[in-house]
């Protein structure tokens, strides 16, 4: 099993960031790097939105993860990231179920964002990937509250606090099974679990794909790379690489 190199800050603007530009400074940076912050400033997810976090109360870290896997692959490990996520919150004994492309949910409100990222480093052949995730741990109601969307965490859930620090090696433990497991096997391996704990599997979801269009379909499954494919009202199947659903 490889050895994590853990680096704690107690504030930063972005772990992602952070471990972007340490790799492009020092592109001897071990794989398996985690840059981890007790509070983060400028926490990012998909499409630059911003992750809300407060000190001590989110689990807030990133992941250097170095990559033989084709490019056009690469996208999985974010799906791959959340089954790991959502079995070891189930472990713990909090319901979580999974939303394309990148959320770990709880009772219909998120838990934890993924963020992954890829790094390109001068004159090296294989590929780096910046694994973020962010995972609600501490954050009580009137702070979940506070969110823009429905939010929950382990503590709301389980009504107790929770160490980040022994969380962390918890989690990393589990998240490397499942990323060794993608490297080896590719997402294959991995995409009949994501389906079985899909939050939306017999949900109405309502779609909106990267030209702007609105339209509703159902869930039908996940393509060999982790993309949604979906069956609109007329059933014809619809494959999409990119898109925001609500259900």
């Amino acid at each position: 099993m490889t050895k994590f190199d853990i680096i704690w800050f107690d504030e930063l603007d972005s772990t992602n960031t952070y471990l972007k530009d340490l790799l492009v400074k020092k592109t001897n940076t071990r794989d398996w790097t985690v840059i981890a912050a007790k509070n983060q400033t400028s926490g990012r997810g998909r499409k630059q939105r911003i992750w809300v976090s407060s000190h001590g109360k989110s689990l807030t870290f990133s992941v250097l993860i170095k990559t033989e896997v084709a490019i056009e692959e690469l996208s999985s490990i974010t799906l791959a990231a959340g089954v790991a996520v959502a079995e070891y919150l189930r472990d713990k004994g909090i319901a979580a179920q999974l939303k394309w492309p990148n959320d770990v949910m709880v009772n219909g409100k998120k838990i934890c964002g993924i963020l992954t990222e890829l790094a390109l480093v001068e004159n090296c052949n294989s590929n780096y990937i910046i694994l973020g995730i962010g995972l609600n741990v501490n954050m009580d109601l009137s702070e979940a509250s506070a969110i823009d969307k429905p939010a929950t965490s382990m503590g709301i859930v389980l009504g107790e606090a929770f160490s980040l620090d022994i969380l962390l090696k918890e989690l990393l433990s589990k998240l490397q099974w499942y990323i060794d497991t993608w490297q080896n096997g590719g997402f294959a391996e991995i995409k009949k679990e994501w389906q079985l704990n899909c939050a939306h599997a017999d949900k109405e979801l309502v779609i909106t794909n990267v030209k702007g269009e609105v339209f509703t379909a159902t869930f039908d499954s996940l393509g060999a790379n982790g993309e949604l494919v979906v069956r609109r009202e007329d059933g014809s199947l619809e494959t999409l690489i990119e898109a925001d659903i609500k259900y």
